[in-house]
């Protein structure tokens, strides 16, 4: 008996594999905390520094004229001469949506796995861009790659969208883990599953540091994998009678790839409106990432020469964005979609906050022109990529962190994170609520 509570309280502890050293680490986010989305932090040792993630946010609906928010750079300029690189967990906008306006000033190695570089590529092109794609640096994951003083390495979770990552930042002070948004799919639509062995590895070596998604805090339970949407595509194409149109963020791509499979199940033709649509599908078929025909495609204006139950248009516009395709239809203002009362609306995504009432406008002419229209709060058309409490509990449990930095979320949501990190054995004393523009120094004796 007491061999066994030995061996636990042994396996549990998390400073077993922690040296003595003197290293520190400072940690400051410049986006991401007090608000979701704009997410860019930087880590940086005496000599040499990494940002990580440079996304937009949504301005709110009282900031007329302005169409996105970017973080401030201006610490950057500060330390740009330490900088060794730009590194990427994944491909949504409210993480890579500010990088063509970075690299309109700053020209830092920017390093990614392929779907991120490939949308990252496509903002390029639009912004006159493309020369500093030679500045892109194409990553494995389960394998660390040297950057200045950093040792990073890539570690596959399952969020909404295609080839996100977790990642191992180590330095000489240590090991920080930084979730970036996840959720623990054990049923994903590629079939790649979170990496919890890689994860539990370095919660046996031991992790200084934990900086992880705090998005559905509050959420109790595990959030339902991508895969649950499947079944309610399957009930809707069934009973479609007219056209069906599916929008959602043009980022997610499996959500996508889900309702063209239904689609093609039902014998639709598919038509992709919206160029960051079209040209992010395209990225992830070019890469390989889904497998489709070209020839189920047709283009908007092709749209009238087939029956109406013969076509599925999958669109953009979930957020009720003005210029956005959706919009466009539901206002009879689109060139070749007129919204009809036979259609079938599916608007597949949940409204960032700040966006409701651009969304329940958006509802309100799609209804209004007598259209069919799943949304969440009428069917379950959509579920969540980020991490609820247990799955949160899981990422604690196998990282086993001294110290404990709940990220991406308002100051409510990572408090409540902080609770569910008591809950599971972290001190109190080395947990800190963070704000963008706060920087914290982290070393094995002390987090301040």
């Amino acid at each position: 008996m007491e061999a066994n509570k030995a061996t636990h309280e042994l396996r549990l502890e998390p400073l077993k594999y922690l040296n003595s050293s003197e290293h520190k680490i400072r940690i400051t986010p410049l986006g991401g905390l007090g608000e979701i989305g704009g997410n860019m932090t930087v880590f940086e040792t005496e000599t040499s520094a990494i940002i990580v993630d440079i996304g937009m946010s949504f301005p709110s609906e009282s900031m007329h004229g302005v169409d996105i928010l970017i973080p401030d750079f201006d610490y950057v300029r500060k330390i740009k001469d330490k900088i060794k690189g730009v590194i990427i967990t994944h491909a949504h906008e409210d993480h890579i949506g500010a990088v063509p306006y970075f690299y309109k000033e700053f020209k830092f190695p920017i390093y990614a796995t392929p779907l991120p570089l490939g949308m990252i590529n496509n903002k390029f092109e639009e912004h006159g861009l493309k020369q500093e794609r030679s500045l892109f640096r194409s990553v494995e994951k389960r394998k660390p790659y040297l950057i200045g003083d950093f040792e990073v390495e890539w570690i596959h979770i399952t969020h909404s969208i295609i080839d996100a990552s977790a990642l191992a930042i180590t330095t000489k002070a240590g090991t920080i883990i930084h979730t970036g948004d996840f959720k623990i799919d054990h049923t994903p639509i590629d079939g790649y599953p979170t990496d919890l062995g890689r994860l539990a590895y370095y919660g046996e070596r031991g992790v200084l540091c934990l900086l992880s998604d705090s998005t559905n805090s509050y959420k109790e339970g595990f959030t339902k994998s991508e895969s649950s949407v499947g079944k309610t595509f399957d009930a809707i194409f069934s009973k479609a009678k007219g056209r069906v149109i599916m929008s959602t963020f043009s980022s997610n791509i499996h959500r996508v790839y889900q309702a063209i499979e239904w689609g093609l199940k039902y014998n639709r033709k598919v038509c992709v409106i919206g160029r960051s649509m079209e040209r992010n599908l395209y990225t992830a078929m070019e890469l390989g990432y889904i497998k489709l025909d070209k020839k189920i495609f047709i283009d908007a204006n092709e749209v009238g020469k087939f029956k109406d139950d013969e076509v599925l248009i999958v669109t953009t516009g979930s957020q009720g964005e003005t210029m956005s395709a959706l919009y466009r239809m539901a206002t009879d203002e689109h060139k070749y979609i007129k919204i009809k009362p036979t259609d079938q609306i599916i608007i597949s995504s949940k409204a960032i906050p700040g966006n409701e009432n651009s969304v329940s406008t958006v509802l309100n002419f799609l209804l209004k022109s007598g259209a069919s229209v799943a949304y969440q709060d009428f069917s379950e058309i959509h579920v969540s990529g980020h991490a609820a409490q247990e799955e949160q509990k899981l990422m604690l449990r196998l990282i086993k962190p001294k110290f404990f930095l709940p990220v991406h979320g308002e100051y409510n949501h990572i408090a409540k994170h902080k609770e569910t990190a008591i809950s599971c054995g972290v001190d109190e004393r080395n947990i800190y609520l963070m704000s963008d523009g706060d920087q914290m120094e982290v070393c094995q004796k002390y987090l301040k």
